[in-house]
């Protein structure tokens, strides 16, 4: 969807607002696990609607392939460059950094978060619920924003039940796991480019040293000081560990000892990270692969598996971070971390990193996952048949013909491959007289004399396609040009009030004619001089001036003048 810009005080969003940003260059989303939320657009100067893109005012734009409409507030225009401004903005939720909260204490996430919004100072437009039912004491001791109760560093809402945010507009929902494991694989010769490996122990911690103090420099610590950390590194690495906000009152050494456990426990310190940086094919979003798009997708804090045999990696990730595509309608960037992986004799704490490919047009996605592929593969048999004089090449996954499933087959006919053994069918081919056939074919370019074809359609704007089947074209924009100065366009898009299409015919770059549908049956057509003809359904038409007031109707039995009509004499002419 094209994003829609609303003023600073807008409450209600259901309405196009100030207009449909038609005309901006790019706009992305960015999405972190529990972090930012972020929208970045590029605008000409010329646009429509340059004037009233000022700090403060609202975007509403799409931020993933799952999620609605999301608000967020400009908070940055820069100066021009090459007559494009950078407009940034933050998800409407950053709001609650300048609301202020009273201190409170809970025992419970639910009773915490009634207490962030009950607390409130002034007034609090957002909502707050949870799925989870945990319970454990937390306070917040001075007044603080919302934002910090929710999720800041240390004794935050966050830090002490856990969890992932969602950010729907105005509510905000913790989930104890905001995505799901549906099975998608990143593997080599599938999806996977390519995928590099490094283990760092910078942050491994061998040991824990606990303490609680009280005033007056009361201090509880255990009898052996140190919890030790399993860890498979021989010379130490010791944290001290304030274990203070753990307890109501003075702890004793055993309960210390039991909370220090849980923290090595929850925390993860005693291994090392290892880092997967992994290029991938988005296959979800690549032509050719709708009728797996569902098994594939991914999206924000959904876990996946990442397999790479040669290096002996057989990871799960969560997804981290998200780059979202606003007008294409599509993921630029897809991050990776938090993996569980067996990249080493141990459970790990993994921070791993998936780039996806997305600018990559949708032949080089096809070249590489084909090399991917061809260049991955191991094993097969190439057998001649029949073994005495032999007619064609086979190539199977078992070196008999009774029993392979996977056979490429090259003989006099021609070159095929099938999935259901040597019978076939044969759905990807090269036949002698010069037919191909195949479920997804990618070239840099296609030239014949005839193209049949039901339907061509575009792989990032599927609104825009020709359907020869139904006689049916939908495009966003159609241009006549015979030189630059004499062009007629017509363009299909959202009126600035309503929810519907309209046509514009331009007259090289002045707009000559707008036609208007306004969807009970009226059509109304602006023409560049400010006079306008509205035809209603009741069988009136009416024509307007540029200085507007009561319109001239005509009707097929009368006619009604709203202003004085002369004839040439100077005479008026009454309606009849």
């Amino acid at each position: 969807m094209k994003p829609i810009l609303y003023s600073p005080t807008e409450t209600t969003f259901a309405h196009n607002g100030i207009g449909v940003l038609t005309d901006c260059v790019s706009c992305v989303v960015t999405e972190e696990r529990n972090g930012a939320f972020e929208l970045e657009m590029a605008y000409p100067v010329d646009g429509a609607f340059y004037t009233s893109i000022v700090v403060d005012a609202i975007i509403k734009a799409k931020p993933n392939e799952t999620k609605g409409d999301q608000l967020f507030r400009v908070y940055s225009v820069s100066r021009p460059i090459n007559c494009i401004v950078t407009v940034s903005a933050e998800h409407i939720s950053y709001q609650l950094s300048h609301i202020p909260v009273s201190p409170f204490s809970s025992n419970s996430l639910a009773d915490a978060l009634a207490k962030v919004k009950s607390r409130s100072v002034g007034n609090n437009p957002f909502s707050f619920s949870t799925s989870m039912s945990s319970t454990a004491a937390m306070s917040i001791s001075v007044p603080s924003s919302c934002r910090s109760c929710l999720l800041g560093s240390e004794g935050s809402i966050l830090d002490v039940y856990g969890g992932e945010y969602e950010w729907d507009n105005y509510n905000v929902l913790l989930h104890r796991q905001r995505g799901a494991d549906n099975g998608v694989v990143i593997c080599y010769g599938k999806n996977l480019i390519d995928l590099t490996q490094e283990e760092s122990i910078a942050d491994v911690v061998t040991g824990i040293y606990p303490y609680w103090t009280g005033g007056e420099g009361d201090l509880v610590q255990l009898p052996e000081k140190v919890v030790q950390v399993q860890s498979a590194y021989s010379y130490p690495r010791i944290q001290a560990v304030d274990m203070t906000q753990e307890f109501d009152g003075k702890p004793t050494a055993e309960q210390l000892r039991e909370k220090a456990n849980e923290f090595i426990s929850r925390s993860g310190i005693g291994t090392p990270k290892v880092c997967l940086t992994v290029d991938f094919v988005q296959l979800w979003q690549t032509a050719g692969y709708e009728d797996i798009a569902g098994l594939e997708r991914v999206g924000l804090c959904d876990t996946v598996t990442v397999r790479f045999d040669r290096l002996g990696v057989d990871a799960k990730a969560k997804v981290n971070k998200t780059v979202y595509d606003c007008l294409a309608e599509r993921y630029e960037k897809i991050e990776l971390g938090d993996s569980i992986s067996n990249i080493t004799d141990t459970i790990l704490a993994q921070e791993t990193e998936i780039k996806a490919a997305p600018s990559l047009s949708i032949v080089e996605q096809a070249i590489q996952t084909a090399t991917a592929a061809i260049t991955g593969a191991s094993g097969g048999y190439v057998v001649l048949s029949p073994s005495e004089n032999p007619q064609e090449i086979l190539i199977m996954n078992t070196p008999n013909i009774n029993t392979a499933t996977k056979v490429w087959r090259w003989n006099s006919g021609g070159l095929g491959y099938s999935g259901n053994g040597y019978g076939g069918p044969y759905d990807t081919a090269i036949t002698m007289d010069g037919q191909i056939v195949g479920r997804f074919i990618a070239a840099l370019t296609i030239a014949g004399n005839q193209i049949i074809s039901g339907r061509i359609q575009s792989p990032t704007k599927p609104e825009v396609y020709f359907d020869l089947d139904g006689g049916v074209m939908a495009c966003n924009e159609l241009v006549s040009s015979t030189n630059s100065s004499t062009k007629i366009k017509i363009t299909v898009g959202k009126s600035d009030d309503n929810l519907r299409d309209e046509v514009h015919i331009f007259y090289g770059t002045e707009r000559v004619i707008r036609i208007n549908p306004e969807g009970n049956g009226n059509l109304e057509i602006q023409f560049s001089n400010g006079y306008s003809v509205m035809l209603w359904d009741a069988g009136w038409m009416g024509f307007y001036t540029p200085a507007g007031g009561t319109p001239i109707m005509i009707r097929n039995d009368k006619i009604e003048f709203g202003l004085p009509v002369y004839d040439r004499n100077g005479k008026e002419i009454k309606g009849a």
